[in-house]
């Protein structure tokens, strides 16, 4: 049996050498690539301690069983790719073996199905509800409404990696030897353990560091985020480009609050329009571009845009449902 490379292995081939090898029947080149696999990560070595004791029961079961072992035998002869003809003259030790590798073979398909089990993708949608969701590994994650998250129930290979289509704060459980990675639209953010809110939509992605580093990358280009940071991605096409982050207005479905620090009318603005469902515009560009300072917690629309008017001497004009300050 040729040797496959790693990159391109699948899973049932691991299978029929985890078969080999525990048979005694794996050659010295096999033997040392199942010892090299199961080194690679923890997930591998969990995998063939679980497949060890399967093969402890199957030879409880061949003892007792009564199903017809020579079929399950030719069926494993095909996995592990046993020359269609055996000696004629085979060793009882050798006969038990194979009786043990068939019976082995009769569990394998409950196996399967326990793999499947063990890395079935599981969707989250938030609907109308802000909701946290924990994640497998101890990660915390915050939806903001209308956002899904797909991940696995249990993160397996070497790094934890999920999808995102929405808005969600994450807080990353530490585990250097398996990164947590998010994709979203073509937008990969990589992360070791940090927290962060991801912003995405079919037009732009956002991401902005709270705490930790995060590696945000699109087509091959990528910058590196810190803490007060913020790295913007405009179309599928566009490299990210960082920029310092002068709010915590990214946090309001979280904290319930808007808190602005010399930030843009214009930002607050934006927020304001997107959470209350209407439309809020600044008729002068460069009115739109003074800073304000002030926290709102629980508050009315009518109260903020009433502060922010007496805050910054403007005045606060409604048509139906849209608001605009001159």
């Amino acid at each position: 049996m040729k040797l496959k490379s790693p990159e391109v292995e699948r899973q049932d081939y691991i299978d029929e050498l985890l078969v080999k090898d525990l048979l005694g029947e794996a050659d010295d080149a096999q033997s040392q690539y199942v010892a090299n696999w199961r080194k690679r990560s923890r997930d591998n070595e969990r995998y063939y301690e679980q497949f060890s004791q399967i093969w402890e029961q199957s030879k409880q079961l061949q003892r007792d069983s009564t199903l017809d072992v020579d079929a399950a035998w030719n069926r494993f002869r095909e996995r592990v790719a046993v020359p269609e003809k055996l000696p004629e003259r085979i060793s009882v030790r050798r006969m038990h073996t194979f009786r043990i590798a068939a019976s082995l073979l009769l569990l394998l398909g409950g196996f399967a199905g326990g793999r499947y089990w063990w890395t079935q993708q599981l969707t989250v949608s938030s609907g109308t509800q802000v909701i946290t969701q924990q994640l497998p590994d101890g990660s915390a994650v915050t939806l903001n409404k209308n956002t899904q998250l797909v991940y696995p129930r249990h993160f397996s290979s070497g790094n934890r990696t999920v999808t995102l289509k929405g808005e969600a704060f994450f807080s990353v459980a530490p585990d250097k030897q398996h990164p947590f990675i998010i994709t979203a639209n073509d937008v990969v953010v990589k992360v070791v353990g940090t927290s962060f809110n991801v912003k995405s939509d079919n037009r732009r992605t956002e991401v902005i560091v709270e705490s930790g580093l995060v590696d945000v990358s699109n087509k091959n280009q990528h910058v590196r985020v810190a803490p007060r940071e913020r790295a913007l991605v405009e179309s599928a096409a566009s490299a990210p480009v960082k920029a310092y982050s002068n709010d915590k207005l990214y946090n309001y479905y979280r904290t319930h609050e808007f808190i602005c620090d010399h930030t843009p009318l214009s930002r607050l603005v934006s927020v304001l329009s997107e959470v209350y469902g209407v439309q809020i515009s600044v008729a002068d560009p460069e009115k739109a571009a003074m800073p304000i300072t002030a926290t709102f917690k629980n508050e009315r629309l009518n109260d903020v845009l009433t502060v922010v008017s007496e805050t910054l001497g403007l005045t606060v004009e409604q048509r139906a449902s849209a608001f605009i300050l001159h």
